[in-house]
């Protein structure tokens, strides 16, 4: 009986165009995906579906995996991702309405109290005009600090995505995210009225 192949096999043969590996891959790990994106959903169809838009991100994106880390820990990671995405996207105003309360004569009154935990469209066009103001601050750092800003903050990147990204150590990413980030908060702090 053959061994099982292990992940980076897998990978090394879906690289080189194996679909067989790609369905080994999505066998392998599409049920463990499948959990952790509910767990986060907390629907079954739209886990169905983040499920194959991550494994989609994945494969797309497949030469990318740098193998220090194991295969389903950055499967998850893209998962993670999609899911909060996601959520972002489709947030949908909760309401949650108090039912009321009863004397101790047995009336009962309603407390027509009714609170939303999505923003509210002010709210929404003051976040909308603080994000502008910051990505305007961005765009003036220097070009190395304005790649990894936006790759880490604006893009979600984790620091290994943004080191394969622009082909540079991870140590090099974290320090230039380090000094990008003093160097934001100068220039947030001075502009703090405009905010």
């Amino acid at each position: 009986m053959k061994d099982k192949l292990t992940d980076l096999e897998l990978i090394t043969q879906a690289i080189e165009g194996s679909q067989t590996a790609y369905t080994e891959l999505l066998n392998r790990y599409k049920k463990s995906v499948y959990f952790l994106i509910l767990k986060i959903v907390k629907n079954n169809e739209d886990a169905e579906d983040l499920t194959y838009v991550t494994f989609a991100k994945a494969f797309k994106n497949i030469d990318k995996y740098v193998p220090t880390h194991g295969f389903s820990t950055w499967l998850f990671r893209i998962a993670s991702n999609a899911s909060i995405d996601y959520l972002r996207k489709n947030a949908i105003e909760t309401v949650g309405i108090s039912m009321g309360y009863e004397n101790e004569v047995g009336e009962v009154f309603l407390d027509n109290k009714i609170v939303a935990s999505a923003p509210n469209p002010e709210e929404r066009i003051i976040r909308e005009q603080r994000l502008k103001f910051v990505q305007s601050i961005v765009q003036h750092l220097d070009s190395d600090f304005e790649k990894v800003i936006r790759l880490r903050f604006f893009e979600e990147y984790s620091y290994e995505e943004i080191a394969n990204e622009l082909n540079i150590p991870l140590g090099t990413v974290k320090v230039q995210i380090f000094r990008a980030k003093k160097l934001l908060q100068t220039l947030l702090k001075d502009n703090i009225e405009r905010i």
